[in-house]
């Protein structure tokens, strides 16, 4: 953060309309909750155990000390905490996504599928955890969630067009499904997000001698094609 970044945000939200409009409830714990969250994967778990020791029974704690657990990695302390906020919070689809991550990252592939599933569940709107689940199905080796995965990943990429993951992995997925075509498209856009103009044409001309002509997606491609040249010359 520069002196003039935070100089403008400042003035942003001392003049903005909102500015004096009341706090939402919960807010406050949100933010907590959110600076908390980044301390515990930015900081080393040594740290972060050291300011949130086990007899500090607070939410606070009990999510710092799962993270740095996980980091370690500890699973055999980290479930059990993820656990324990699961069972106390039920509706906060971000633990369900927390324990999620912990299993995959760590080998548990198949195990990671239902926490995810329930926090999609529970936040359908938030496609940062669309993208996360499409992960694991892809992952899963099994044809019918990779499937799956696709549907996910372009819901996602509606939302999350410039996010060059969302293509990566659809790439991933429409190759395992072999749609050669949309996999070249896939990349296309990834290539188109990443500002790797080249790449970009490359792969939207693969995908048009791929693709049938008279389909949305050969017309993305050429689209593509057309965008990537204008900003290449």
């Amino acid at each position: 953060m520069t002196q003039q970044r935070t100089e403008y945000v400042r003035d942003h939200v001392e003049h903005a309309r909102c500015s004096n409009a009341p706090e939402p409830p919960g807010a406050a714990d949100l933010l907590r909750l959110i600076k908390v969250k980044l301390h515990a994967f930015l900081d080393p778990p040594s740290t972060t155990l050291a300011s949130y020791p086990e007899t500090d029974s607070s939410v606070l704690a009990r999510y710092a000390r799962a993270i740095a657990y996980y980091r370690i990695p500890s699973l055999d302390k980290a479930l059990p905490a993820i656990d324990g906020l699961i069972r106390d919070f039920p509706k906060n689809p971000y633990y369900r996504e927390l324990k999620g991550q912990m299993l995959f990252e760590n080998g548990h592939t198949s195990e990671a599928i239902r926490p995810y599933e329930e926090a999609v569940r529970l936040a359908p709107n938030a496609a940062l955890l669309r993208i996360a689940l499409s992960q694991t199905y892809i992952e899963s080796g099994d044809p019918a969630l990779n499937k799956r995965a696709i549907a996910y990943l372009n819901d996602a990429s509606r939302e999350e067009g410039r996010e060059s993951q969302v293509w990566h992995f659809l790439a991933v997925a429409y190759g395992r499904d072999n749609q050669m075509g949309m996999a070249a498209l896939s990349l296309a856009e990834q290539a188109l997000a990443n500002g790797k103009k080249k790449d970009a044409i490359q792969q939207a001309d693969r995908a048009k001698h791929l693709l049938a002509r008279n389909i949305a997606a050969y017309a993305r491609a050429e689209e593509i094609h057309r965008e990537a040249k204008q900003g290449d010359d």
